[in-house]
């Protein structure tokens, strides 16, 4: 008699605790819209956490020390749930190389410039390097290229979180830069309440030059952005939004 409550109990237990573990399975996909998808996934986790926890107790833990073991071994999904998207591999690689190329030759122009001032020559010059380099790896895929056809997959929403962050560390770049040239170069004038001068036609230049530079680098969020459209077309048929 003894031994049958004690295994009722025991039952119970494992019966509640079970129910714990599905609550927080249940927990972990809140956020997520239904579907099949989740529904399987959501399914397949709570199969690996419940066989987990009962061999957990099996080297020696408590139903107790396990569960938690267990729910501290995933606390999100959210990477296993965001949806991959089908685009054609072939055909976006090589387009983003032509977009990268693009966009180092538009910088390389933009830094030309600054060649008129000695110690900013050497970004002109590794720019001009990039665009070599770039054209002859670009010409090299495009020739081994022989199916642009093949399919991928890759999860955008991830791109485009990355776009976005790329976007806000660029402005935050920008705001720093301004605040250290215009700091570096009018502190004491400002601090004192003296009015700024500007000596020539040169010093101007000078000045204007230090601020230009940093603004070139948008094009690397403006790419950035580019490359995401360019994914967005050659995707096997999927309607997506920016």
């Amino acid at each position: 008699m003894y031994d049958l409550n004690k295994m009722k109990h025991t039952n119970e237990a494992q019966n509640y605790n079970v129910k714990e573990l599905k609550t927080y399975v249940d927990h972990l996909f809140k956020k997520h819209k239904n579907s099949s998808k989740t529904a399987d996934l959501k399914e397949e986790i709570f199969s690996n956490l419940e066989a987990k926890w009962l061999d957990y107790m099996n080297q020696g833990m408590s139903e107790k020390e396990a569960l938690l073991k267990v729910k501290s071994s995933i606390t999100s999904i959210d990477g296993l749930v965001e949806e991959s998207k089908l685009f054609y591999a072939g055909r976006f690689r090589l387009e983003r190389l032509q977009i990268i190329l693009m966009y180092l030759i538009i910088a390389w122009i933009l830094s030309t410039p600054v060649m008129i001032f000695h110690r900013f020559s050497l970004l002109n010059t590794l720019l001009f390097l990039a665009v070599i380099i770039t054209c002859i790896y670009y010409a090299i895929q495009n020739k081994q290229a022989k199916n642009n056809d093949i399919v991928s997959a890759l999860p955008v929403e991830s791109y485009l979180k990355w776009k976005k962050a790329i976007w806000l560390l660029w402005g935050v770049f920008i705001l720093v830069n301004i605040f250290l040239i215009t700091g570096i170069n009018f502190a004491s004038n400002i601090w004192f309440f003296r009015p700024i001068k500007i000596a020539g036609p040169y010093q101007f230049a000078k000045l204007a030059i230090q601020y230009y530079i940093p603004f070139i680098t948008i094009l690397i969020p403006i790419a950035i952005s580019h490359i995401y459209k360019v994914l967005l077309k050659n995707g096997t048929g999927d309607q997506y939004e920016d």
